[in-house]
């Protein structure tokens, strides 16, 4: 009894930590994932622009400075991310490093835009590289946001801890009822 109930303890524990905080991700490789022929956000507002889903963190451009964050993540302020360029006439090469502050959020893909072709990488981390499609001149590298733990992935873990607790609760006061007739 003491056992189920530590597990539901537990269980509700990491569901509730998983809504409120994310879990880190594991670091992997970004790969490319195709190339298109247009700009990632034409039209509207940048905190509107989305890739698979995603939507934008934050842009830098063709220099590796802040071109525009979204509203969407204001603890984002661009401090976060280390771009180096290892093409010493244009930027059509380079990496990335980003560490994330509390409430910052993780990159699922990021888009390196030159001339009129992009390059899309998507993956999970917090490091990459890029070349532009063409070997031109860097215009722009878009990120994109992701959850490790979205809140719909995270409510059943939690759910589940919660009727966990109700039946264990459930149990004692069946058998407290037993032993009180008996």
């Amino acid at each position: 009894m003491k056992a189920t109930l530590l597990s539901s303890v537990a269980t509700v524990a990491v569901g509730l930590f998983a809504l409120g905080m994310g879990i880190a991700p594991a670091e992997a490789a970004f790969s490319q994932s195709g190339t298109a022929q247009d700009n990632e956000c034409a039209g509207g507002s940048f905190s509107s622009c989305t890739f698979n889903g995603s939507p934008a963190i934050i842009r830098f451009n063709g220099n590796l400075g802040v071109e525009a964050i979204s509203t969407n993540f204001p603890t984002v302020t661009g401090a976060e991310f280390t771009l180096t360029s290892t093409d010493a006439t244009g930027n059509s090469t380079g990496n990335w490093s980003y560490t994330p502050g509390t409430g910052d959020p993780g990159i699922t893909g990021y888009i390196v835009f030159a001339g009129n072709v992009q390059n899309q990488f998507t993956g999970t981390g917090t490091s990459g590289s890029w070349a532009t499609a063409t070997g031109q001149d860097l215009s722009h590298i878009t990120f994109f946001d992701t959850r490790v733990v979205p809140l719909p992935a995270a409510l059943p873990l939690l759910g589940s801890g919660l009727v966990a607790l109700w039946g264990v609760g459930r149990m004692r006061r069946q058998g407290s009822g037993e032993h009180a007739a008996a």
